[in-house]
């Protein structure tokens, strides 16, 4: 699903029960796409519990065996005891080792399932930054530590060369490049990768009205002798 904000078909990262694009960073609606941190979660739980069960059973179907068998040994033949013993581990393992297999294909595929949500969410976090990313643009969208986001970056790079560069910037700092979403020039990056500020709108503050000076006043020349007074002179004249 389309983030309404960004456009970009970038899957959410939940930080507690709220939302959030891993493309732009708004907030959008719980469950309204896939989830980078909860995709591939119910496989790899499973196969955690599905490989301890594998665990458990061999290992009490290993001391069973190996319990009988020595029962058997001192109730009768050598033989006897290594054939009991030899029947219970070879059902032993055919009960747990499928456990054992199956859990961690099933572990496999909930990382693979999570790899995959990364993926998207980081191409649309290109997409989004003008096609230049660094380890931290990453880190922040994925929840993860900037080394942990770094080595993803850069084993992705590896797998998906054709799509991805590793530059460096003119200030020294690695950055990853995306060819066929790169609208920046090289000049450009340390401008694009700047910390965003809020998206809230910012209402310009009115300029300060001075008040208007009063004007000063009109005097007419010819009303001037008039209305000032006599000198002494004129009055003794």
């Amino acid at each position: 699903m389309l983030c309404p904000y960004c456009r970009q078909d970038a899957p959410l990262i939940y930080r507690g029960v709220t939302a959030y694009c891993t493309a732009c960073g708004r907030q959008r609606p719980v469950f309204s796409g896939t989830s980078v941190n909860l995709a591939g979660k119910p496989a790899h739980v499973g196969g955690v519990v599905v490989r301890a069960f594998g665990y458990v059973g061999l290992t009490i179907g290993v001391g069973f065996s190996l319990f009988i068998a020595l029962i058997v040994a001192l109730v009768g033949s050598g033989t006897a005891a290594l054939t009991a013993g030899g029947v219970l581990l070879a059902l032993t393992l055919l009960f747990s080792l499928p456990m054992l297999f199956g859990g961690k294909k099933l572990e496999a595929s909930g990382d693979n399932e999570r790899d995959q949500q990364r993926v998207q969410a980081v191409f649309a976090l290109a997409a989004n930054r003008g096609g230049v990313l660094r380890a931290r643009d990453a880190a922040q969208a994925l929840d993860l530590t900037v080394e942990a986001a770094d080595a993803f970056l850069t084993d992705l790079a590896k797998k998906r060369y054709d799509d991805m560069n590793v530059d460096v910037s003119e200030q020294g700092e690695v950055v990853y490049t995306f060819p066929r979403l790169l609208t920046v020039a090289p000049s450009q990056w340390s401008s694009i990768m700047e910390p965003r500020t809020s998206e809230r709108a910012r209402i310009p503050t009115a300029p300060a009205v001075k008040p208007a000076s009063t004007p000063p006043p009109i005097i007419d020349a010819d009303f001037e002798e008039i209305d000032e007074p006599a000198s002494p002179a004129r009055r003794r004249a």
